[in-house]
């Protein structure tokens, strides 16, 4: 294991994400990529960092708190290295026919997202050739998809657009390999994506509004409509919370208000959706 380094402000940070329980921070730098862990509130402490011969890794995603790490680097945006962080050892890198625009892991598979394909692996078997793809998916230049814990009695639901002009959503079975269900979340294009911890909710969200949408039946249970609609970047974590002060339940047949002072969630993981204005 390499020796962790702290990240200056004269770092050219290229990529920040959440481990998939939010108790890890990865970050990919011009420098490499550095592992933190969210154990306190004080002070944020590298935990590992990458060998000093890697650069420019523009993605970085860590498998739970789990010593594999899957990267992809500018040099090689074709490119996904899967590497053993504790052992300095890559367990196999793969190639795909266009440039990676993302990329999630769970308990089942590691994902990896192109702008008209989607590439699906066993993450117990890293070198097995027998990957899945979508193909012919509509045009996702972002490489926005999202991915539930996968846990082995649980479901292993992806979500991607299904649609390059409205919010529609589409999930997909990643155990049995074939597409459920479509949700007509937006008028609008969709702009951020998240699961609940089972998969049995999915937080979406467009410039003007975001829904928390039940997966089974596409009912809406809660909604709210965003401060700003013009030039708007959204970014979707998974956030902790049991209570939700003031939330009004949408139904499918209308507005139902809540009586109570909070909303009690069944689950304690849900998605925080946050605006980031850039301008008017």
């Amino acid at each position: 294991m390499n020796e962790p380094r702290e990240l200056d402000s004269s770092t050219n940070i290229l990529y920040v994400n959440f481990n998939q329980t939010a108790t890890a921070i990865t970050v990919g730098a011009k420098t490499g990529y550095t592992l933190y862990d969210l154990n306190t509130v004080n002070e944020l402490i590298p935990t590992s960092g990458s060998m000093d011969t890697l650069k420019d890794v523009c993605i970085a995603e860590r498998s739970f708190s789990t010593s594999l790490i899957a990267y992809v680097k500018l040099e090689k945006p074709r490119n996904l290295f899967l590497f053993h962080h504790l052992k300095d050892t890559i367990i196999t890198e793969k190639s795909f026919p266009n440039t990676i625009l993302s990329v999630k892991l769970n308990r089942q598979n590691i994902i990896v997202c192109l702008e008209d394909s989607i590439f699906i692996m066993n993450v117990h078997d890293l070198k097995d050739e027998k990957t899945h793809v979508i193909t012919n998916t509509p045009p996702n230049p972002k490489g926005l998809i999202a991915l539930n814990y996968g846990a082995q009695e649980q479901p292993s639901f992806l979500a991607y657009p299904g649609s390059s002009s409205i919010g529609t959503v589409q999930i997909f079975d990643t155990k049995e390999r074939l597409a459920k269900i479509t949700i007509p979340a937006h008028n609008s294009v969709l702009a951020a994506l998240a699961f609940d911890e089972i998969g049995e909710k999915i937080a979406t969200a467009s410039i003007k509004k975001c829904w928390v949408i039940l997966v089974s039946n596409r009912q809406r249970l809660q909604g709210r409509r965003s401060y700003g609609t013009v030039g708007c970047e959204i970014a979707v974590n998974a956030f902790p919370i049991r209570k939700c002060p003031g939330v009004r339940t949408h139904g499918s047949s209308g507005l139902l208000d809540n009586t109570h002072s909070g909303l009690e969630l069944r689950h304690s993981s849900i998605c925080l959706i946050t605006w980031l204005v850039l301008g008017r």
